[in-house]
């Protein structure tokens, strides 16, 4: 095995004791569709950089030993990843610029990867803040009120308070465990719902999957954070909105699919459910066609629940640390340990 040059570690994240000139031994591929990382000039400073380009990507994924994920997945569908991946590739660590990794978990890379490691700590309290901020939104009837200034009318209505309310979040992991916190700093009672049911250290009880349907139905508040597995595809559904019923609020800041879209659209048709916030959607970006946005009882987000001020310096850190922890050859931080994508 090829040693790598060690580097030691300061407190403001500097790396001395490297040698002068670029790392020749560390390469990275960077798939990126708009803008490249800020810190993309410090990056090329450390090691080689190239840019994935289509036409010759599953070359490109056979010279490089880094796989970095800027932006590649943010707005859009596509397999291109999946399709160029070769048998012999030589990536050996794959970094997402996102906390859940369904998008890239594929056989053929998982099974060919050393390390894989995702953007867990910059999205978490930015997501809780778009959670509490939907639920006012509704509690609050923000659009009514909108709605009377536009038409310069002086009309008081009544509003829903939210403290001594119920929320349950789908997610059992660091978003969802924020969240949680967020909500009952504001006085709301909150289940969290995971893969099984358990008792952690502490006393905190998790719930099952399987429970959604009777947790709805004792819930003011929906939050589905969880990652997309096949087991969580779709498990929110006519049986959860139903029980959910006209005076729960549902809001979406996982994957769109965690969602049956059929049976959500008929929901807020009818107004069986008070509203939903839906920040992603099972195909991005929403078609202008969707009815997503022609219900006055549904707020429509283009996936930015996490964007908030400086999230992009945040984001290119976690990578530019681990880059530096690769090239010391030093435990990397935020490593994802199995299929699942995260914690839940």
């Amino acid at each position: 095995m090829r040693r790598r040059r060690r580097g030691r570690h300061q407190g403001d994240g500097a790396v001395t004791g490297t040698p002068r000139g670029v790392d020749t031994e560390t390469s990275v591929l960077l798939l990126v569709q708009h803008e490249p990382p800020p810190d993309l000039d410090e990056l090329r400073r450390l090691c080689r950089v190239e840019i994935g380009e289509g036409a010759r990507l599953r070359e490109q994924l056979t010279e490089h030993r880094v796989l970095y994920i800027w932006d590649y997945f943010w707005d859009r569908q596509t397999d291109e990843l999946r399709e160029a991946w070769p048998d012999h590739a030589a990536i050996e660590w794959a970094h997402i610029a996102n906390v859940g990794v369904d998008k890239i978990d594929f056989p053929e890379l998982r099974s060919s990867l050393r390390l894989l490691s995702n953007a867990a700590g910059v999205y978490e309290r930015p997501i809780a803040e778009y959670v509490l901020a939907a639920h006012l939104f509704f509690a609050k009837r923000l659009r009514r009120i909108d709605s009377l200034q536009r038409a310069r009318t002086w009309h008081r209505i009544e509003t829903r308070p939210i403290a001594g309310g119920v929320a349950t979040i789908v997610g059992a992991g660091p978003i969802g465990r924020e969240i949680a916190r967020l909500l009952e700093a504001v006085g709301m009672g909150v289940r969290l719902v995971g893969r099984t049911a358990r008792t952690e250290p502490g006393g905190l009880r998790i719930a099952a999957a399987a429970e959604l349907a009777d947790l709805a139905a004792e819930s003011d508040l929906l939050v589905l954070a969880a990652p997309l597995t096949d087991e969580t595809r779709h498990m929110t559904g006519a049986e959860e909105l139903r029980a959910l019923g006209d005076r729960g609020v549902l809001v979406n800041v996982g994957r769109g699919e965690l969602v049956d879209d059929t049976a959500l659209t008929a929901a807020l048709a009818s107004r069986s459910i008070a509203g939903a916030a839906l920040d992603v959607f099972s195909e991005e970006p929403l078609a202008a066609r969707s009815p997503y946005w022609g219900y006055d009882n549904c707020l429509v987000s283009s996936h930015l629940s996490g964007a908030v001020d400086g999230w992009k310096s945040r984001l290119a850190g976690v990578f530019s640390e681990n880059l530096r922890r690769f090239v010391g050859d030093e435990q990397l931080e935020n490593l994802v340990p199995s299929r699942r994508g995260a914690s839940s």
